[in-house]
C-alpha cells in the first residue's frame, strides 16, 4: 500500500502534523530524557529530534535557521493512519479525559466501558501488555498510548 493513490492525496491537517511534531519533542523529554533543541534560544532542532521523529514516521528536513525543524507525515505513517481510521487528534485543556484519537478503528474504539466514579474519586487502569497506569474521575474506555493495547480498570 504504500504508493497507493489513497495515500498519496490524504494528509492530516495541519495542526494534527503540529501535534505529532510536538509530540515527538515531548517523547524525548519524558521518556529518552534527551535534549532534541540546543542553541541560545532553544529552537534548534538537533540530530535527536530528527532521530525520534524519523523512528515516529515523519518525514525530516532541514533548516539553515531551525535545524532538523521542518516535519511531514512519512508514507508508513500515513498508512497507519488510514488503517486504524484515524481521522483527527482532539485536544482540550479542558477536557479531564485528555486527548483522543477520533475515527472508528481499533486505535479509536478500544478499551474497557465502565461505572462512574463518585466525585472525587479516580478509577486506576492498567494496560494488561506494558503496565501502563492512567486514572480518571470519568467513565473511560482507554488505550494505552505505548502499546495500543485496551486497558482494564483495577
Amino acid at each position: 500500500m504504500p504508493n497507493s493513490p489513497q495515500i498519496s492525496r490524504w494528509r492530516p491537517p495541519p495542526a494534527d502534523r503540529g501535534l505529532l511534531h510536538e509530540m515527538c519533542h515531548q517523547y524525548n523529554a519524558e521518556v529518552l530524557h534527551a535534549q532534541d533543541c540546543s542553541g541560545s534560544s532553544k529552537a534548534y532542532h538537533n540530530k535527536v529530534f530528527k532521530a525520534a521523529a524519523e523512528a515516529h514516521g515523519l518525514i525530516v528536513s532541514r533548516s539553515d535557521k531551525y535545524g532538523w525543524s521542518h516535519t511531514e507525515p512519512g508514507d508508513k505513517l500515513i498508512e497507519w493512519l488510514i488503517k486504524n481510521d484515524v481521522q483527527e487528534i482532539m485536544m482540550s485543556r479542558n477536557d479531564v479525559t485528555g486527548p483522543r484519537i477520533g475515527g472508528s478503528g481499533n486505535a479509536a474504539n478500544g478499551g474497557t466501558k465502565t461505572s462512574g466514579a463518585t466525585k472525587g474519586h479516580y478509577r486506576r487502569y492498567v494496560c494488561p501488555v506494558c503496565g501502563m497506569i492512567a486514572r480518571t474521575t470519568k467513565d473511560a474506555r482507554l488505550i494505552c498510548g505505548d502499546c495500543l493495547a485496551p486497558m482494564t480498570e483495577n
